[in-house]
């Protein structure tokens, strides 16, 4: 496996992805207490995804989409996948991968992630429509949401 920036990678085409990740800012959101013109990175949401489901997200841009030659514009980039995680275990997502629908709806970006998540039920499977870096197939899996009370 291959880490590249932000990214971990296994038999994909890493350089064009790291020239892309390279000129990709890191999401941020906005701040209240630190003004109207000032934004922090948040990292609490991207911990608690990282826990209960084993990976990191990013927005996908253009760039990335055109880099990895997949036919979407929008959608949410997996960018590390925890090897011990049941997202890589059993729904075999790696690094590199692009969802674009979850829970029968469409994902554009990494709040409709979020919402889509919160939304879904404890001890849930839902269904992942996901590209594979060079590949213009769409592909499907299933991810539970986690019961945090279980």
């Amino acid at each position: 496996m291959k880490v590249f920036g932000k990214l971990a990678l296994s038999g994909f085409c890493a350089l064009t992805i790291l020239s892309s990740l390279a000129a990709a800012p890191a999401p941020r959101v906005s701040n209240p207490s630190a003004g109207p013109d000032r934004a922090v990175a948040s990292d609490s949401t991207r911990d608690r995804f990282e826990r209960d489901l084993g990976f990191a997200l990013d927005d996908l841009t253009y760039e990335l989409a055109r880099d990895l030659e997949i036919p979407a514009s929008n959608g949410v980039v997996l960018l590390h996948v925890d090897p011990s995680s049941v997202a890589y275990r059993e729904s075999e997502l790696r690094g590199g991968m692009v969802i674009v629908e979850m829970a029968d709806q469409v994902v554009t970006d990494r709040n409709d992630f979020e919402r889509i998540y919160r939304s879904l039920p404890e001890d849930t499977y839902f269904l992942v429509i996901y590209y594979l870096p060079l590949d213009p197939a769409p592909r499907m899996t299933a991810l539970v949401k986690p019961c945090a009370s279980c």
